[in-house]
């Protein structure tokens, strides 16, 4: 079974610490970090958008543009290819959209969601589905 860590928001990791995350969640290191995304291709706003309850379209969640309503029709005008307009993305729901990351791939039982392709390899002896030989699986 995968367990999602996620990164705490404005925390910063040292490498002892994000070992020890790895060690429960292998795909830890995509939300160590905030991604540079300022000119990078996003899927956002061609084959993604975010809407909220007003029918109101956004291209993302983090981009406060909007592109037209949902109801009316008028987003679709304004759907197409391009770059991020933020300087970083630090939030999943962001960055796994931005062609640049392999996410699609690793993601892909699931993107939004982060089930990963295929589960975390574990070996006989591991406790609670942890990595095999992990940090964490040897910690008492």
């Amino acid at each position: 079974m995968y367990l999602w860590v996620n990164a705490a928001e404005g925390h910063t990791y040292d490498d002892v610490e994000a070992e020890v995350w790895t060690a429960l969640d292998p795909l830890f290191g995509y939300s160590r970090r905030p991604h540079a995304s300022a000119g990078r291709p996003c899927r956002t706003g061609e084959s993604v958008i975010s809407v909220d309850g007003e029918g109101t379209v956004r291209r993302c969640h983090f981009v406060r543009a909007e592109l037209g309503n949902l109801y009316d029709g008028t987003y679709r005008r304004a759907l197409g290819p391009r770059a991020c307009p933020l300087t970083s993305c630090d939030c999943h729901i962001g960055y796994v959209h931005l062609e640049t990351l392999p996410l699609y791939d690793v993601f892909a039982g699931g993107v939004l969601e982060r089930i990963p392709a295929s589960p975390a390899r574990t070996g006989p002896g591991d406790r609670a589905g942890l990595p095999w030989g992990s940090a964490a699986s040897r910690f008492p």
